[in-house]
């Protein structure tokens, strides 16, 4: 949606597809890391539309006090991914789409930063958070690849609505369903 949202990123993202598709013809696919503008773009994609807004409960070990809240003991918590991830005391323009931040800094999403916990943290975090990143940023390249993606006709980038709601009280969806157009580039391209 993104990609749809700022012509200007699609570009981008699509050279460096091109680049990745080229060097995958010429290597082993399985070294072939991509870098860049693919992944700042998937943390920040990541960081500002969290697909599970909520980590799996966790229960407390000990009572304790958190913002002034009491917190009894084998209380369950849950930890509000989103929020962490656009909090402004952590992050400038929290809800702004700017992937150059993650350039400048060494906030990842690998359990060690509070405000970036998209896989969740210590002995709880996701095994397969190397495999859904790199299956998330093959995937993006492939249809970057492979795809020129347009809106229908008449419909502006402004008016792409970005609201979005909890399914099944987990996982996040967008409201309305996003519609683009994928047309195949031509191997002449």
């Amino acid at each position: 949606m993104i990609i749809c949202q700022s012509p200007s990123w699609k570009g981008k993202l699509f050279l460096e597809s091109k680049l990745w598709s080229e060097a995958s013809h010429r290597e082993d696919k399985n070294t072939i890391c991509l870098t860049g503008k693919t992944k700042t773009k998937t943390k920040t994609q990541t960081r500002l539309h969290p697909p599970f807004p909520l980590l799996v409960p966790h229960g407390s070990r000990e009572q304790c006090k958190i913002d002034g809240y009491d917190i009894p003991i084998k209380q369950r918590v849950f930890i509000n991914v989103w929020v962490c991830a656009t909090d402004p005391e952590y992050w400038e323009e929290p809800d702004s789409f700017k992937p150059k931040r993650f350039k400048k800094t060494s906030v990842d999403f690998i359990g060690n930063d509070y405000q970036f916990i998209l896989f969740g943290s210590g002995r709880r975090i996701c095994p397969g958070i190397y495999f859904g990143l790199r299956t998330l940023e093959l995937f993006l390249a492939q249809m970057l690849n492979n795809y020129d993606w347009k809106l229908p006709r008449g419909l502006n980038p402004s008016d792409l609505d970005t609201i979005e709601t909890l399914t099944g009280g987990v996982l996040v969806v967008k409201k309305d369903p996003l519609h683009l157009i994928p047309t195949p580039y031509s191997s002449a391209d």
